[in-house]
């Protein structure tokens, strides 16, 4: 086969490391690989196929392309999408969305690390590198080296599992992920994050390592290409390895002959990889692969998105990012209200009752007044008498130590709420009991700050039109799957 028309021959040089996992791996004893697992990046220590493939990765950028025209209903926009085309006029995506399934990162809207270590930081040294650098100035930087002779060549003197741990992360994410150099200093930021492990299983390292690969997928080879000439190079850093992955998991249904999935409900995905085979692959075999939609039927071709299978529709990573996605996400630090929906048994009635703790104020959201009003009166005293309790045992007080409401309610042992009726609530109608449908709706206008509610003025059409709504939302997100569901065979009469 001839080389691809406008083909640009170079030597590509990915700088991510993957195969500093396998390497820690086997240095790790076998209690600081059950440490190691506790973590969120826990599953990548079982990390084979380390190769960065760079010419499979240096064929595909060169097929980048604008976003296909009229798709935005089926597929919703992405802030930050790269889409790759195919002859014949056939495209597929690259986003954020596909990075997050290959990778299991989750993405959230609270990227700042400050969010996550103590406000001192700036100020103190962090604790690991008094315990496993103390013989450093204070002022000395510690870099990627420092950490990988550390892990590799051992200390003096004992160093704990979890700080073996601790440093196997940082390593990974600089190194493996980033790619960057042994030079480089690894921030002070990093340090404290990795002193608490629920602070670090809970940041959003999707946004990290994505914010550092995504620009350079989307200009690492335009920005370089009129500087090169057949037999020069390139460099790219960011997490390119995810990029070829993403390559081989919208080329699987034809990529067989060159990398294979070994379980297709894996998670995540970038660990159910494996070569074919060991063979060296030339360019003109990459573009074969590559140019598979010159004659294949539909069902051969890429697929143009990435989907979540049923395993990873359960995934707290995948259910988390996707809130970021849809920009359905609530900053937790900024909440001022709880949304609790209540059923009461005996009278078969849901109601909404927004509890906002800085102003002591109760909003109930009653689609049918004066059905549970005594029920509610009780419910809100059981509220003030049982909430001191709960804050204090998720430690509330301390953690919001700048609210002025701490220094009022720490010391209550009860707090007596004003509860009101809540504006502009319409009476539900029909006979087809309405009032969750209602709940449902009020949470949407509370969280979203919608001014008013579509066909306020016929409540009955409006419950309807929800119920449609909802239907349609749990339709798409359990069918939209990737694989077509099989079609059924006709049955042949005698």
């Amino acid at each position: 086969m001839s080389q691809e028309q406008g083909y640009v021959e170079a030597k590509l040089t990915l700088k991510n490391m993957l195969n500093v996992i396998p390497q820690l791996k086997a240095s790790m004893t076998e209690n600081q690989q059950k440490n190691f697992r506790g973590t969120c990046f826990g599953p990548w220590l079982d990390l084979s196929y380390t190769g960065n493939d760079p010419g499979l990765v240096h064929a595909m950028l060169q097929r980048k392309s604008e976003r296909p025209i009229g798709i935005d209903e089926k597929y919703p926009a992405d802030d930050e999408e790269i889409w790759f085309s195919f002859r014949p006029n056939f495209k597929i995506r690259f986003s954020r969305r596909e990075f997050c399934l290959i990778t299991g990162f989750k993405f959230s809207r609270r990227t700042d690390m400050a969010h996550y270590i103590p406000r001192s930081y700036d100020v103190e040294t962090p604790p690991i590198r008094r315990r496993c650098f103390p013989n450093r100035k204070v002022n000395s930087n510690i870099t990627i080296t420092d950490i990988q002779k550390l892990l590799y060549d051992g200390a003096d003197f004992v160093v704990s599992d979890d700080d073996v741990v601790r440093l196997a992360i940082i390593l990974i994410v600089e190194r493996a992920f980033m790619g960057k150099q042994g030079i480089h200093v690894v921030s002070k930021k990093y340090l404290w994050l990795v002193e608490d492990f629920a602070k670090l299983n809970d940041y959003p390292w999707g946004n990290r390592i994505w914010d550092a690969t995504y620009p350079v997928v989307k200009d690492g080879f335009q920005a370089r290409e009129s500087q090169l000439e057949v037999g020069k190079g390139y460099t790219l850093v960011g997490f390119m390895w995810s990029f070829k992955i993403w390559i081989l998991e919208a080329y699987r249904r034809t990529i067989k002959s060159f990398a294979h999935k070994t379980d297709k409900n894996g998670v995540p995905r970038a660990l159910f990889w494996k070569r074919s085979s060991a063979e060296t692959f030339s360019v003109t075999d990459y573009l074969h692969l590559l140019n598979v939609m010159d004659d294949c039927p539909k069902n051969k071709r890429p697929f143009r998105t990435l989907h979540p299978t049923d395993v990873e529709s359960g995934c707290q990573w995948w259910l988390k990012s996707c809130q970021y996605f849809d920009g359905t996400e609530v900053d937790e630090e900024g909440v001022t209200c709880i949304l609790i929906p209540v059923h009461f048994y005996d009278a078969q009635h849901f109601i909404l009752i927004v509890l906002n703790l800085e102003e002591q104020k109760i909003l109930v959201y009653d689609s049918l007044p004066g059905h549970v009003d005594q029920e509610i009166v009780k419910l809100t005293k059981d509220l003030g008498d049982q909430l001191p309790v709960y804050l204090r045992a998720i430690d509330y007080f301390n953690q919001k130590q700048d609210s002025q409401i701490v220094d009022y309610l720490e010391n209550k042992e009860s707090i007596e709420f004003m509860t009101e009726a809540a504006p502009v609530v319409p009476v539900q109608g029909g006979s087809n009991g309405d009032c969750g449908v209602w709940v449902c709706i009020h949470m949407e206008r509370v969280i979203f700050g919608w001014d008013e509610i579509p066909n306020i003025g016929d409540p009955k059409k409006a419950a309807e039109d929800y119920r449609v709504r909802m239907a349609k939302t749990f339709f798409r997100a359990r069918f939209d799957t990737q694989e077509p569901p099989p079609k059924e065979k006709a049955k042949v009469g005698n």
